[in-house]
């Protein structure tokens, strides 16, 4: 398989190992090169001495680090396995590895991984390198008596039409080969339900907080009718009170719209940074055409709603209006 001619590469899989909290993963240089179009910065590496980090990681190109067995929030220092305080940190293996490039950003969990070759993490675990032993040799071609058991693999055909017989060529009882945009389609139409659901739900709350802010601002309203009533007394005309509960009304939707808009989007934000930080995935949010139709939709809305208690309070008789308040 690793050596098959109908794909462009093959890239093996080894996991376990990890950094500071990021997974370091076994691959070939190809993929990488793949994955990132051409490095950020630095170069790819070329030996078993030698590693690429992505794009978030927290390495710096030139940087010496040992991966530790398993996944950690915090890696021992590259010199010691024990902190200021005497404590043990994760066991790490006996190899130091070199940063020698960074890799572009691809918004996958690939931003936030420390790729090296995949001989060091088999060779690190008391396996075959895939390749003859003593050999320094990293990447394709790999010696099949040689090679460990392979839990999973990145195929890069070089046609579409190799890429379906490679797929019908690893589907078997023992292995499985499959695209992953179709796993992908099948993901976003899932989520497409819950997204039209949500939808759903997000119009019912913005009838719910609309009807809120109407009742808050008719209580409100309320509150202040003595002040609008004093204004009708002393001589205002009833235009000039319209327009002042009116706009004071106005001013309070215009205000909760904004509010709403800058509140919503920097909470977004915010999700979707902790959703990348645990996630790996970028996720960037924007204030979309959507948004502020909605927005504009309630202040529209708002907006027209207030003129009822306006016209209401100029339209009373100011003789009921002072006996009333």
């Amino acid at each position: 398989m690793l050596n098959d001619p109908n794909a462009a590469f093959v890239s093996p899989l080894a996991f376990g190992d990890s950094i500071r909290g990021t997974p370091v993963v076994g691959v070939t240089a190809s993929l990488v090169d793949h994955l990132s179009d051409g490095l950020a910065e630095g170069r790819l590496f070329l030996s078993r001495q030698e590693a690429v980090i992505g794009s978030a990681s927290p390495l710096s190109v030139g940087q010496k680090f040992r991966p530790a067995h398993g996944v950690h929030s915090q890696d021992a220092p590259e010199d010691d396995d024990h902190d200021a305080g005497g404590h043990a940190h994760a066991e790490t293996h006996d190899i130091t590895l070199t940063v020698v490039g960074r890799m572009k950003p691809t918004g996958s969990p690939w931003d936030r991984a420390v790729t090296i070759p995949v001989e060091v993490v088999w060779d690190a675990h008391g396996l075959p390198s895939g390749h003859p032993e003593g050999s320094t040799q990293i990447g394709a071609p790999f010696d099949p008596a040689r090679t460990p058991g392979i839990p999973a693999a990145v195929v890069h055909s070089r046609t579409v039409a190799s890429a379906y017989k490679l797929r019908q060529a690893y589907t078997t009882n023992d292995s499985m080969g499959f695209f992953p945009a179709e796993a992908l389609i099948q993901l976003y139409s899932v989520v497409g339900d819950v997204r039209q659901l949500m939808s759903i739900l997000a119009v019912i709350t913005q009838a719910l907080v609309l009807l809120a802010i109407v009742s808050s601002v008719l209580i409100l309203l309320r509150l202040l009718m003595p002040q609008f009533v004093t204004l009708r007394a002393l001589g205002a005309p009833r235009l000039y009170v319209f327009a002042a509960a009116w706009g004071f009304m106005a001013a309070l939707v215009l205000v909760g719209v904004a509010i709403g808009l800058v509140g919503g989007y920097a909470l977004s934000f915010g999700i979707s940074l902790w959703l990348s930080n645990r996630t790996g995935i970028a996720l960037t949010p924007s204030l979309g055409e959507a948004e502020i139709l909605i927005g504009l939709s309630i202040l529209a809305i708002g907006l027209v709603l207030a003129l009822v208690p306006a016209s209401r309070l100029q339209r009373r008789p100011l003789a009921e209006a002072i006996a009333k308040y």
